[in-house]
């Protein structure tokens, strides 16, 4: 009997993890984020199991909510993004309390954390799931709580923004500032390649033609910047056409 005493303990394990597995798989499990943006479930959300991975997953349901997509939403459906890592952006018209979802086969759904006010954005990574993901955003509109459609998105091999965010000094009211590009040659991406948002409508913000010190950066010219006093945050998005990938990356203009 002793000799088998090794074989009925690695059978025993086996049965332990595939059974953990089924729990995950079928429960339909979500898991909060362990950082600042972690979802705080209510105590009857269901049983918890710990992972190795910054995850802890929750079971818990999501509630029946009517359609609706806030303003901006990006990515947009179909969209192939150049970095592994990007933010999720979109707009609410007065304060609201959003929360972000994304799920690789739109069945289990995980939380990727909440945000309120008007401008909104929260860090998704492709290496925590797949190549390609479902987003929705859950939002409140005029005392009702909606849900955007589903977007699928996928990972691309193209021009992405050395960071996902840059923060910069506006001392005088024209500035130029240095953005790094990695996966393309910047010389070789034309002005019609880079939109902006968010801004204030009057603050001056674009790229200079051509690639910026060293090869590997694009200039950004601020001006008019008279416009705002402490504090103006935008993003600007890059589109390589002969990858057919995009990216964006959030700008802080401080004094």
């Amino acid at each position: 009997m002793q000799k088998w005493r090794p074989l009925i303990a690695s059978l025993v394990v086996i049965a332990l993890a595939l059974g953990g597995m089924a729990v995950w798989k079928f429960a339909g499990s979500e898991p909060a984020r362990v950082n600042s943006n972690s979802e705080i479930l209510p105590e009857d959300a269901g049983s918890d199991t710990g992972s190795d991975d910054g995850f802890e997953w929750v079971s818990t349901m999501l509630e029946d909510l009517p359609p609706l997509d806030p303003l901006g939403l990006w990515p947009r459906d179909g969209q192939r993004i150049a970095s592994a890592e990007f933010n999720v952006m979109w707009e609410t018209t007065d304060h609201a309390d959003c929360r972000l979802l994304v799920s690789t086969d739109r069945r289990d759904w995980y939380s990727m954390g909440h945000t309120g006010g008007k401008l909104h954005f929260l860090p998704v990574n492709f290496g925590d799931f797949d190549s390609e993901l479902s987003f929705a955003v859950e939002f409140d509109f005029q005392g009702k709580r909606y849900r955007s459609a589903a977007r699928t998105i996928r990972y691309g091999h193209g021009a992405r923004f050395g960071q996902r965010e840059y923060r910069f000094i506006v001392r005088n009211n024209e500035e130029r500032f240095s953005l790094g590009v990695e996966g393309r040659d910047p010389a070789d991406l034309p002005q019609s390649a880079f939109l902006t948002g968010w801004f204030p409508p009057d603050l001056g913000t674009g790229f200079l033609p051509g690639a910026g010190e060293g090869g590997d950066t694009k200039v950004l010219m601020v001006s008019n910047a008279d416009v705002f006093e402490n504090h103006a945050l935008g993003w600007l998005e890059m589109y390589d056409a002969a990858a057919d990938t995009y990216d964006r990356v959030l700008i802080h203009l401080g004094r």
